[in-house]
């Protein structure tokens, strides 16, 4: 570590706290509970808008098109979804492990360096290395599954001026950049209103129109959506009174004595799920 410090004249974290106080300071990032963005998304050629929500506790929520396909993804706090007609499935599906990274970094409120430590991320400090044509301190970040990112801070402002790491192409986990611009001050806090995304052969673009700090939304939001057909059986959910006839012991169909229903939608699944109850005096 001491040797570190002579080779480089910075740690890591001393570079990263300079970073998380261009952004604002820890003190006004903790402030946040909920950040909403509004922009324009561009993708396949084709300018669209979007929104994004993000909570504490790694919710999320994002509306946006992917060409003329509006797409949905989120998370909850623990359950990763996406609902993408680019796969022709016909109802939001549970994320797999490349998609769920994805909706990791994007639902990061600052960078991952904000509070990292406290989640169980650890950065390295690789020296000063050109990016986008400025000295940038290098720096990889390693997540708590053990994915890394390297990111480049911008040695005079501290701020982000690109960053490496694995996106995801149709599910499939592939190398991309991004690229950071236009940084403006949205309260107290500093954040940048143009990112770049490239990978495999594709090219998005994010321009953020206006960002709500603190935003109020139902929470419902965040969990993983039901498909048109559940939407309209939605009304099945709760108790009701059923009959219900068994086989006597005769033979013969007969009632049961004492019946009732529940039915619910089944976590995290486009399923709705009925337990039926039921009394008779002869075992069934």
């Amino acid at each position: 570590v001491l040797f570190t410090g002579i080779l480089f004249g910075q740690t890591a974290d001393e570079i990263v706290q300079k970073h998380i106080q261009a952004h604002g300071g820890l003190e006004n990032w903790n402030a946040i509970h909920s950040i909403k963005i509004t922009g324009r998304f561009t993708s396949f050629s084709e300018e669209n808008p979007i929104t994004e929500i993000k909570a504490i506790g790694g919710r999320f929520y994002s509306g946006f098109n992917l060409g003329k396909h509006p797409v949905k993804e989120g998370c909850d706090g623990e359950t990763y979804w996406r609902d993408d007609p680019w796969f022709e499935l016909g109802f939001p599906h549970l994320a797999n492990d490349a998609e769920k990274n994805i909706i990791q970094q994007k639902a990061e409120f600052c960078t991952p360096f904000f509070n990292y430590t406290k989640r169980g991320f650890k950065v390295s400090y690789e020296g000063v290395e050109k990016a986008e044509g400025k000295d940038c301190y290098k720096l990889i970040l390693t997540r708590e599954d053990g994915k890394q990112e390297t990111w480049f801070l911008d040695k005079e402002t501290y701020l982000e001026v690109m960053s490496t790491s694995i996106w995801a192409d149709f599910a499939g986990p592939v190398p991309q950049e991004v690229f950071y611009d236009d940084f403006r001050k949205v309260g107290n806090v500093v954040l940048p209103f143009y990112t770049e995304r490239v990978f495999s052969i594709r090219n998005r673009m994010l321009e953020i129109e206006n960002i709500e700090l603190n935003a109020d939304f139902d929470p419902a939001i965040f969990e993983i959506h039901k498909s048109p057909q559940m939407q309209e059986l939605a009304f099945m959910v709760g108790d009701w009174n059923v009959v219900l006839e068994t086989m006597g012991r005769s033979g013969q169909l007969q009632f049961a004595d004492s019946t009732s229903a529940e039915i619910h939608f089944v976590k995290d699944q486009n399923l709705l799920e009925e337990n039926i109850s039921f009394l008779s005096y002869f075992p069934v």
